[in-house]
């Protein structure tokens, strides 16, 4: 709510929008000192940019790629049923095409 509230008033007066180190997060008294962020940085592999103004999808095609998504579906898959699942359930889900997404920094 302080976050909106302080941007919401920020923006009305025509002004730009409070920078983050400038917001009190939500929770904390206010005049506190907010937390230290720390900024992470793309991996060097990325061909995003900052001066990128559109995320770049990327397929992961690689078989050792694939694995790793099956995998992480594979150990953390639940035969659950729910209100709005009618008949059997499936017994797993089968990685097809991943995607990473690029987004600019």
């Amino acid at each position: 709510r302080a976050v909106a509230a302080a941007a919401a008033g920020a923006e009305g007066a025509g002004d730009a929008p409070p920078r983050i180190r400038e917001v009190t997060p939500i929770g904390l008294p206010a005049g506190s000192e907010p937390p230290r962020r720390r900024l992470l940085r793309p991996p060097p592999y990325w061909q995003a940019s900052e001066s990128s103004a559109t995320a770049r999808r990327v397929d992961m095609d690689g078989a050792e790629q694939l694995a790793v998504f099956q995998r992480l579906l594979d150990e953390t898959w639940k035969a659950k049923a729910t209100r709005d699942r009618k008949g059997a359930l499936p017994k797993r889900l089968i990685v097809r095409k991943a995607q990473r997404v690029e987004a600019p920094v």
